[in-house]
């Protein structure tokens, strides 16, 4: 059996049908079981694994482990989690490094946590359904 060392298995799912195969196949049944076993279609879990490396990219994440990390805050807290105060803040402060802005958005106080979660726009999604007038 070949063994991978995680440099190697984040260089396989670089582009984006292979980090889509590997999020949904292999991620979400150990970390994110409850939407990997849910009634949502594969093709749209795809979708919202795109829109999601797609919102990561955005506030200029780059590498496979960052892309994961948001996408998982986007199912757990909410699509949106970004528009909040305190995940805003901690994508938007300069950083040195992106363990840096993971770290801080696993840090955003359950305050801020709470308040995303209450507010989840699932439209986020599929962002051509907001029309800009009620994006924040």
């Amino acid at each position: 059996m070949l063994e991978f060392n995680q440099g190697q298995l984040y260089q396989m799912v670089e582009n984006d049908d292979d980090f889509v195969n590997w999020y949904k196949d292999r991620f979400m049944p150990e970390h994110l079981p409850e939407f990997h076993f849910s009634p949502i279609q594969d093709e749209s879990k795809r979708e919202m694994i795109l829109q999601g490396r797609a919102y990561a990219r955005k506030f200029n994440l780059k590498t496979v482990p960052a892309h994961a990390h948001f996408i998982t805050m986007m199912f757990n807290i909410g699509p949106n989690f970004f528009t909040f105060p305190g995940f805003r803040h901690a994508l938007t402060k300069p950083w040195d490094n992106e363990e840096q802005v993971i770290d801080r958005l696993y840090n955003v106080s359950f305050e801020h946590a709470e308040r995303a979660m209450k507010g989840a726009d699932d439209r986020y999604w599929w962002p051509d359904t907001i029309t800009s007038k009620e994006r924040r």
